[in-house]
């Protein structure tokens, strides 16, 4: 028996760790090239834990995390681990728990039928929980980059940086847009972490599922049923980016308002999956939604706008009335 038998099972997490620090890392080349191997970066953590578990995707975090400390220094590290590690690392153990609850197997007929009315709780649950701990990050993580933004960060740096968009919009360059688009940097590059996230772990979970190697199921996102906490901060943000006009606090209600349209957004998704699938022959249309919801601006607000007015619409409850009634 080779002395390394017993660390064999340690291989692949710890190539797993590597390859996601190096396509981290990747992004400080600064090419277009390097960009998108970036997007990538969460995916291999995401495939560690979805096929082999918890005590994996960490050996993964601790690799991926030493690496960045060794090659890029201890900024780049602790970027890696607030940016990717961290929400990766909660999103899989809160998955893998809501799992572990429903593996019940019943004795006899009552059973079943209990276990099964459970189960459709349970689903609602699933998926609201991932999405709120998701999102309850964004928040935190907002704050943390608005306040390192407006301390740390050289407003010099600032206007190099969006004087060129700008000019590609076609927008005056005055001291007012500058102004103006930097303020919302904290809440665009926090939603677009989010949101990079959110699309690695669904395409990881689906590479898996189609092999038969992931550890959960897939989460129905018609469920998707959000606490009303979330319109609390909603109304609060926009009453302080209302009545607080040209001051800091102005400027956070903003940035947080940019981090809570991933959050409706989801449940705008939940509605129109809903719609979409209860259509006839309607599957077939749910990957060209997800594509244009996310590639046009536009559409995503407008199906944000829906996860807002939700709860009051109760368009997915009249959806499934809809079919069946129709049949």
């Amino acid at each position: 028996m080779s002395f390394l038998e017993p660390y064999r099972s340690y291989i692949k997490p710890v190539l797993l760790g590597a390859l996601s620090a190096l396509l981290f890392s990747s992004v400080l080349s600064g090419n277009l090239l390097a960009l998108l191997l970036f997007l990538l970066a969460p995916f291999p953590l995401f495939i560690s834990g979805l096929r082999d578990g918890i005590k994996p995707l960490t050996v993964s975090l601790m690799v991926g995390v030493s690496l960045m400390l060794l090659l890029s220094g201890a900024g780049a590290g602790i970027f890696y681990l607030f940016l990717l590690a961290l929400p990766v690392y909660m999103l899989i153990v809160k998955a893998l728990q809501v799992r572990q609850c429903q593996t019940f197997n019943p004795t006899n007929a009552h059973d079943q039928k209990g276990i099964l009315l459970k189960n459709i709780v349970l689903e609602g649950e699933r998926v609201t929980s991932l999405v709120l701990i998701h999102s309850l990050y964004g928040l935190l993580l907002v704050t943390g980059v608005f306040a390192l933004f407006w301390k740390v960060v050289d407003p010099k740096l600032v206007t190099e940086f969006v004087t060129p968009l700008l000019e590609w919009w076609k927008l005056p360059v005055t001291e007012e847009t500058v102004f103006a688009v930097s303020s919302t940097i904290p809440g665009h590059f926090t939603f677009f972490n989010l949101l990079i996230i959110f699309a690695n772990g669904v395409v990881a979970h689906l590479i898996l599922k189609s092999q038969g190697n992931s550890l959960i199921k897939t989460p129905d996102l018609k469920a998707l049923s959000l606490p009303f906490w979330p319109w609390g901060v909603l109304l609060g943000a926009s009453l302080v980016a209302i009545i607080m006009q040209k001051s800091l606090w102005n400027v956070y209600a903003f940035n947080v308002l940019l981090v809570l349209r991933m959050l409706f957004l989801l449940q705008g998704l939940s509605v129109a999956h809903t719609y979409v699938t209860t259509r006839q022959n309607g599957k077939r249309f749910l990957v060209p939604l997800y594509l244009f919801v996310f590639l046009v601006d536009w559409l995503g607000l407008l199906i944000a706008g829906l996860g807002v007015l939700e709860p009051w619409l109760k368009l997915r409850h009249r959806f499934a009335n809809q079919k069946r009634g129709d049949r």
